[in-house]
Order: structure tokens, then C-alpha cells, then sequence
């Protein structure tokens, strides 16, 4: 859903026919089914296992599957108000995902945790920045990194690069694939 609706507002703005209405009631809506899908996961995470035919961790699972619900989140308000740090939404969403890495017990979990990873990463501020950062050194000083978490360091990098720079007021994880000329890392 968070998919299409970027979608939808890149054509409708290119074709001159964005409703700021539309897509802000389309953002709710998705948002309401994110909370509701979040307060299914945690209620039945033993049945989300066995759905998934998983043998994970009830605890993992839990975690892991918050990380890329709040960083859905994070993304539907970057869609409407666009990759500014600052809106209280992004940086509040920003800084609960942070948290949620923090949770993590084993670093080799950021390995299917790449794309929010990194884009959470892109967005990360003060604090919240300097722990991504220091994750993500420790990450990609292991023998076995894979390359696309190593790649989406690289992105983080350069985000933090552009912003630090003055290059751009609020780069993102897609402005920095561009400047890299990275067509796909996830």
C-alpha cells in the first residue's frame, strides 16, 4: 500500500494532478492498517510464526517485525511531508525505530534488516546518527558482511555527506543512491 501510494502522488505530481487532500486521506487510511497489522503482530506473534512456517525466535520475530513496521511509518510520512527531519512525525519515528535497533541482541540480524536499515539510517539525527553509525562500523567490519549492508552504509554515508555539506537541506536515501550512482543495493 505505503508502495503504491508513492506511486501515485510521483505520477500524480508529474502529471500536475497531486491532491495534497487526496493524499493525506490515502495516508491515513494506510496508517491505520499499519497500527492495525502492528497490534496483530504483537497479540499473535506465536501464530504469525506458525503462519510463516518460522522456526525464529517468538522474541526476534516480535522485534524484527516492529523495526520494519516502524520504519513503514517513518517512510508514509516521508511520502506526505517529504524526507524532512524535522517534521515531528519523521524525527519521532526516526528516533523509535533507532530504539528498536537498540533492542537487537545479535548484529547479524541487520543483515535482513538492510533497507531499514538504511533508510532509517539516512534519516538519523544527533544521537540516533552516531548510534547507526557505530552499528554500522561494526557491522561492516565483520569478515562476513554481506555487500548490500556494506553498500547501504555506503548510502548512509553520503546522505550524512550531502546534509553535513550543505549540499541538500534534506537529502535521502534515494537522493544519496543517485549521487553513488547505485541503481539497487536491497
Amino acid at each position: 500500500e505505503v508502495l503504491e501510494l508513492d506511486h501515485w502522488k510521483a505520477t500524480g505530481a508529474k502529471e500536475g494532478r497531486l491532491s495534497v487532500v487526496e493524499l493525506v486521506s490515502r495516508a491515513a487510511t494506510i496508517e491505520s492498517n499499519i497500527i492495525s497489522a502492528q497490534v496483530f503482530i504483537e497479540k499473535d506473534a506465536d501464530m504469525m510464526l506458525v503462519l510463516a512456517d518460522c522456526a525464529a525466535d517468538k522474541t526476534l520475530f516480535s522485534r524484527v517485525a516492529n523495526i520494519f513496521i516502524s520504519t513503514t511509518r517513518v517512510y508514509l510520512q516521508v511520502i506526505v511531508s517529504g524526507s524532512h527531519r524535522q517534521v515531528p512525525e519523521i524525527s519521532t519515528g526516526v528516533s523509535r525505530t533507532v530504539e528498536l535497533f537498540r533492542d537487537l541482541l545479535d548484529i547479524n540480524v541487520l543483515t535482513h534488516l538492510v533497507w531499514p536499515f538504511c533508510f532509517i539510517g539516512c534519516l538519523a539525527m544527533g544521537e540516533d546518527r552516531e548510534f547507526v553509525e557505530r552499528l554500522a562500523d561494526e557491522a561492516v567490519s565483520q569478515t562476513n558482511c554481506p555487500l548490500n549492508l556494506t553498500h547501504s552504509y555506503a548510502i548512509m554515508k553520503e546522505c550524512w555527506r550531502l546534509l553535513d555539506e550543505g549540499v541538500l537541506v534534506d537529502p535521502d536515501w534515494a537522493i544519496a543512491m543517485k549521487s553513488l550512482d547505485y541503481e539497487v543495493i536491497l
